[in-house]
């Protein structure tokens, strides 16, 4: 949603921008309170001028050379359609930041599950890469939260699964109905979910 960097060591402050739309919207503050602040009061700013960006939370195994290759190929390909999108290897506690390299293994846990869930909360978009011989059971927790937010109180949320992976547990056992009906498409092919993306992130409902 946001890029921050600690760009002026004199002045000890922070700078950043929104990012996800076609238009830039500078923000500045010395303390990250005032930074978030800052954000939040640039976000109508964005409203009024129709550039308020789709955000998206990526969900999926991270585990792997090619778990995480393919989670940021697919990101690559979302974000050029202007989707602003939480990829947690490289946004969240997961990433290898500086910051979270200096918490203990307690704190860095806490630090992920916190921040995780309040980007699931403020995403319109919950995208759930469900490939695997089970679903990640993080992600699944993950599409739990965002489920219970849709179902009481945020209607238009969509949430969205890609299973291009034919393997499961048990032989013809498809998707745990737990899953599977919580989201409200899941699609067999990338090329499907792209173009599906293409079509719907200019309607009124998402943005």
């Amino acid at each position: 949603m946001k890029n921050v960097e600690y760009a002026d060591d004199e002045a000890r402050s922070f700078h950043g921008q929104v990012v996800g739309i076609n238009d830039i919207i500078p923000l500045q503050g010395t303390i990250m309170a005032k930074l978030e602040q800052a954000f939040k009061d640039s976000l109508p700013n964005c409203k009024e001028s129709g550039k308020q960006p789709v955000q998206l939370y990526f969900a999926g195994p991270l585990f792997n050379q090619a778990e995480r290759q393919f989670n940021e190929q697919l990101c690559s390909q979302l974000e050029k359609m202007g989707i602003s999108i939480f990829l947690p290897q490289r946004d969240g506690a997961e990433s290898s930041k500086s910051l979270y390299k200096e918490m203990s293994k307690d704190e860095r846990r806490r630090a992920m599950f916190i921040l995780d869930r309040d980007e699931i909360l403020a995403a319109d978009i919950f995208l759930f890469i469900l490939d695997g011989r089970v679903p990640d059971e993080g992600a699944c927790v993950e599409l739990g939260i965002a489920y219970g937010q849709k179902f009481l109180a945020q209607k238009k949320k969509l949430l969205i699964g890609l299973r291009t992976d034919k393997r499961t547990a048990f032989a013809e056992a498809g998707l745990n109905p737990m899953i599977s009906q919580a989201l409200d498409k899941v699609f067999l092919k990338e090329d499907d979910l792209l173009s599906y993306f293409r079509e719907t992130i200019s309607q009124p409902a998402i943005v």
